[in-house]
């Protein structure tokens, strides 16, 4: 969880960072010799507190609008060693998440807009969820710094 403002002499306040982040590992290790492991990520990420594009009032984000949901399985090497490995997921499930109607209705974070027809009657409401599959490499490295 991380939040942060800023407040600059002219300049009324202003949201920095905004972050709710649950991340869950799992890995299995089937040969003690190998840095090879079979694993498991899941992540969600959204945030606490209306964002907005300065100066203007209405919201571009909230609480669950954007939220991303990703769940994968597949296989991490490097785990024994302290500063890289790597994660490759042939198979990743995204959501992502816009529970606000008007951000919705606008097609915001990649979700299906509102629909009206030519006279204006609505045809179909802004969807709520995107759902995506796919694949997921990533890699991380660490290093002090000094």
């Amino acid at each position: 969880m991380t939040y942060g403002v800023n407040k600059q002499e002219s300049e009324p306040l202003r949201k920095t960072e905004d972050a709710l982040s649950i991340i869950s590992n799992f890995g299995y290790e089937k040969n003690k010799n190998s840095n090879w492991f079979y694993s498991a990520r899941s992540s969600f990420n959204t945030q606490f507190a209306d964002g907005f594009n300065n100066p203007d009032e209405d919201p571009i984000s909230c609480f669950m609008a954007p939220a991303y949901l990703f769940l994968g399985a597949g296989l991490e090497y490097g785990r024994l060693i302290e500063k890289l490995s790597f994660y490759a997921s042939p198979v990743t499930f995204k959501t992502t998440f816009v529970l606000d109607n008007d951000l919705a209705n606008s097609g915001a974070f990649g979700v299906n807009p509102v629909i009206f027809d030519m006279d204006g009657n609505l045809l179909r409401e802004g969807d709520n969820i995107r759902t995506e599959f796919g694949f997921l490499l990533t890699n991380q490295y660490s290093n002090e710094v000094s």
